[in-house]
């Protein structure tokens, strides 16, 4: 996680005016934030419990939106062909987006 904060902050957003504390700090809570689903979070009192149910919720947020993809949106498109590998890259994109956009406004606001 801090390689990947220190990547962003050279790379990605190099203009922000944000201090190194209130980025990393944006950046913790973003990151925590992103893996959050539509189900509920169960609050597991051990951390690496905690940290499991995090991941395992972003595992199955990308499930359920892979899953609406494939069953419901695009078999309406009337498409034949690689729906399952579409409805996958858009599941896979919905985490990356919310964490992009939670960082670009949030960790690194110019």
């Amino acid at each position: 996680m801090f390689v990947t904060y220190l990547l962003m902050k050279f790379y990605v957003f190099k203009s922000s005016k944000n201090t190194n504390r209130k980025s990393s700090s944006y950046f913790i809570l973003i990151n925590l934030l992103a893996a959050l689903t539509i189900a509920s979070v169960v609050v597991v009192r051990i951390g690496y419990l905690y940290f499991i149910s995090i991941n395992l919720l972003a595992v199955l947020q990308t499930w359920a939106v892979s899953l609406f993809f494939a069953n419901s949106i695009l078999p309406s498109l009337n498409l034949q062909q690689n729906i399952q590998e579409i409805a996958h890259a858009v599941g896979i994109s919905i985490p990356l987006i919310k964490s992009y956009y939670g960082h670009k406004l949030l960790t690194f606001k110019k």
